[in-house]
């Protein structure tokens, strides 16, 4: 079904309008299509539950996975694309390859071999991600980011637009730009362990364990009532 989904949502009849409360004739697109970029977070949750097995550790794999990221540079990469009149060609005869808002079946291929070189990069159950404190406190804070990722996501959808104000206001230089950038991955750190905590629902287990010490408080008093005397 999600892969069905993704078919029908390449081929653009089931877009979704950005401006239609517009009043200004606009008939672009939501710039990412749901229905088609589903298609790459059902994949990770299907990997995840179980339903699509590991992949199997072998050369071979890692070439082609490798292949595919490096030979994928010079058709996306501008540098190299104002350079040769061919590669303009190419971008503009098979565009629905990578075409960004529909999820092109090459930016999946593009995703599954990198996701594919990280997964083994890492180790079984991620080995080599363990080390001293500074660097396994750091993999906690990215991997805590990472499974808080659809709120992440739509935080820095907000925050791109506003971190984008502050750059036009104090310029795009060096300084400027990365203390822009460290502030903005701050705040969606900071969302992503909000969103941890909300989750968790830590108000709820309070009432629980309260109940119970009540209830191993009164036993000894009820066992004394049933003794005999």
């Amino acid at each position: 079904a999600s892969v069905a989904l993704w078919a029908v949502g390449t081929t653009g009849a089931i877009d979704l309008p950005a401006e239609y409360w517009f009043p200004n004739g606009s008939t672009r697109p939501w710039f990412f299509n749901p229905f088609c970029w589903q298609l790459i977070f059902f994949t990770g949750f299907s990997f995840m539950s179980g339903w699509l097995p590991a992949p199997p550790v072998r050369p071979g794999l890692l070439v082609v996975a490798g292949a595919v990221v490096l030979l994928t540079v010079p058709f996306a990469w501008s540098g190299f694309i104002r350079e040769f009149e061919f590669l303009q060609s190419w971008r503009k005869d098979w565009s629905f390859l990578y075409d960004k808002t529909h999820f092109g079946l090459l930016r999946y291929v593009h995703f599954l071999s990198l996701a594919y070189l990280a997964w083994v990069a890492v180790g079984p159950q991620g080995a080599r991600l363990r080390g001293s404190a500074p660097w396994t406190q750091f993999v906690a804070v990215v991997s805590r980011v990472g499974t808080q990722s659809l709120a992440v996501f739509m935080t820095s959808m907000v925050l791109a637009r506003l971190l984008g104000v502050l750059l036009d206001l104090g310029g795009r230089g060096f300084f400027n730009t990365t203390a822009v950038n460290l502030f903005g991955a701050a705040l969606i750190t900071a969302v992503a362990y909000f969103v941890s905590y909300l989750k968790r629902e830590p108000w709820r287990s309070k009432p629980v364990a309260a109940a119970a010490m009540r209830v191993d408080m009164r036993a000894p008093m009820m066992t004394a009532e049933k003794m005999p005397t």
